[in-house]
């Protein structure tokens, strides 16, 4: 004999049982009459799935439905799905095991990497990049570490800093300057999310970055001429760059190159470092500049910004500047390549020369 219950509801959850952090879930349960095994429309569902919940009315076809997004950390959950009952019909709930995973990021170095000995701080950046996935987290939730090594050995890691946000959906940045403790050499610097910091992000270690510790000298570097940038046109460069007796970089660095009937601008205002690799005939400097576009036609001033960073590399190959190579990469306010040019097509001089000088007293 089957004893069979009037009134008997039977609720069961069919939702999602695994999601990620800040992306939506859809968490949907379907209630029928045990006796008769039909559809129970109109009664609310509550949904609850860790301390996030939501409810929704079933259909005609028994179904409730919603849509949440999820802001917990990542972890193991249950969902639940639960009909309190009415005047009709008895109570019931079902719950599942709920899996909710940390969002994926990465990060690229995007701070200094050449530094005279005579500074007495660097200045790390991170630049990071939610997953572009259609639904952004808060990246303030997010902790990174920066790592600098001398060849296989930690010299120094920060502690966990906070990532900030910035003024484009999607991306953050976290800077911290630390105190220069590094002598003159080559270092490498990389950026982690450690697992146990980051409750709702995830992702793998950033590329290694080359950092130059650099000791001032009485070289310089200068050049001037042209290279065929990445839209087929002329981008027009000039620079000198050496050290003053007080060890901080001085000069002039200029890129100028079109769009349209636009002339775009980029001028060095600021010396962060210098670097010569004289093995290599390898010259390498950053400095802060500002851009400016100009109508061509009119001569008028369309836009200017300043505190964005350019890092030029150029290479002295002979003494008439045949195979001579000059690559310029422009970095905005937050990290993001702004332009490039010097690396497709690869960046040999079209015109013009470039100079490498050694100091006379070194010889």
């Amino acid at each position: 004999m089957v004893d069979v219950v009037v009134n008997a509801s039977e609720l069961t959850y069919t939702g999602e049982v695994n999601g990620v952090y800040s992306d939506p879930v859809i968490l949907n349960a379907t209630l029928i009459d045990i006796a008769t095994q039909l559809p129970i429309p109109g009664n609310t569902i509550v949904f609850t799935l860790g301390d996030q919940t939501a409810s929704a009315v079933t259909l005609s076809d028994g179904v409730a439905t919603v849509t949440i997004i999820l802001d917990q950390p990542g972890g193991s959950y249950s969902v639940s799905a639960s009909f309190i009952g009415d005047e009709e019909y008895l109570a019931s709930s079902d719950i599942h095991a709920f899996t909710l995973e940390k969002e994926h990021v990465y990060a690229i170095y995007t701070g200094s990497t050449i530094v005279p000995t005579t500074a007495d701080t660097i200045t790390l950046r991170a630049t990071v990049f939610d997953e572009d996935d259609g639904n952004w987290g808060d990246l303030t939730k997010i902790h990174v570490t920066f790592t600098i090594y001398d060849e296989n050995y930690i010299l120094s890691e920060t502690h966990s800093l906070w990532v900030e946000i910035t003024n484009i959906d999607g991306v953050g940045v976290a800077i911290i300057e630390i105190l220069k403790s590094l002598n003159e050499g080559s270092y490498l610097v990389k950026i982690s999310f450690d697992p146990i910091e980051n409750d709702y992000y995830q992702g793998p270690d950033s590329d290694f970055v080359v950092l130059i510790i650099y000791k001032p000298t009485g070289d310089f570097v200068t050049g001037g001429g042209w290279i065929e940038d990445t839209d087929g046109n002329k981008g027009n460069f000039g620079f000198n760059v050496k050290y003053k007796k007080n060890g901080l970089p001085k000069g002039q660095a200029i890129y100028v190159y079109r769009e349209g009937v636009f002339v775009i601008i980029v001028k060095a205002n600021a010396w962060i470092g210098m670097a010569i690799d004289h093995d290599d005939n390898h010259a390498f400097f950053e400095a802060k500049c500002n851009i400016k576009q100009i109508n061509s036609t009119t001569g008028e001033i369309v836009w200017e910004e300043g505190n964005f960073k350019l890092r030029i590399d150029v290479w002295d190959h002979s003494k008439d500047g045949k195979n001579d190579v000059f690559q310029i990469r422009v970095y905005d306010k937050i990290g993001l390549v702004y332009r490039e040019a010097g690396f497709d097509p690869y960046g040999f001089l079209q015109g013009g020369n470039i100079v490498i000088h050694v100091d006379d007293k070194k010889k």
